[in-house]
């Protein structure tokens, strides 16, 4: 009977670890998503801060630009406990209120070269904290969204949709990009 059941659970689990990760990728990639746990102006605050950490190059797009915000936000609502959210969502709070005091405007409408410092010296702060910083979180959310993204995983990667056979003394240059794992 033990069997049975854990054959039971291993299938559910499979299936859903098939089903829910297509079904979040999708609606993250919808043009009108709608907030669920973050609001509209946070979603724009992170997408802007996404596209400072993640730029655009010349093969990809830039993080903010696919909206990782959006899988953020859903990411934040169904897989983080209610002491991880708060600390997010406050964490992004007081990310304002600094900017606001430091440079008497908000992070949105800083220019690329201040965004970039901003940034810089919230993840020297975040380095430098003893306990677990919401910037660091964030900056996670953002590398981890961007790259397991279609345009990361694609474009920003070495990407091949059918692998052949496994070479594991596969030639690889100073200044190649990394391989997908997809």
């Amino acid at each position: 009977m033990k069997r049975r059941k854990t054959l039971k659970t291993l299938g559910f689990a499979t299936a859903s670890g098939l089903i829910f990760p297509s079904f979040l990728f999708t609606a993250c990639q919808s043009n009108t998503f709608q907030a669920i746990f973050f609001t509209n102006e946070t979603l724009h605050l992170i997408n802007d801060i996404a596209e400072t950490i993640l730029p655009k190059t010349a093969d990809s797009k830039g993080a903010g630009s696919i909206n990782v915000a959006n899988f953020i936000d859903i990411y934040a609502k169904e897989c983080f406990s209610l002491e991880e959210q708060n600390k997010l969502k406050t964490g992004l709070i007081v990310f304002e209120e600094n900017c606001q005091q430091k440079h008497g405007q908000s992070f949105i409408t800083l220019a690329p070269l201040e965004k970039h410092n901003y940034l810089v010296e919230m993840d020297d702060s975040a380095m430098n904290s003893t306990n677990p910083h919401y910037f660091s979180t964030l900056k996670e959310l953002v590398i981890f969204s961007y790259f397991t993204s279609k345009e990361g995983t694609e474009n920003a990667l070495r990407y091949v949709p059918i692998p052949g056979k496994y070479d594991g003394d596969y030639p690889f240059e100073k200044g190649d990009k990394a391989w997908a794992l997809a």
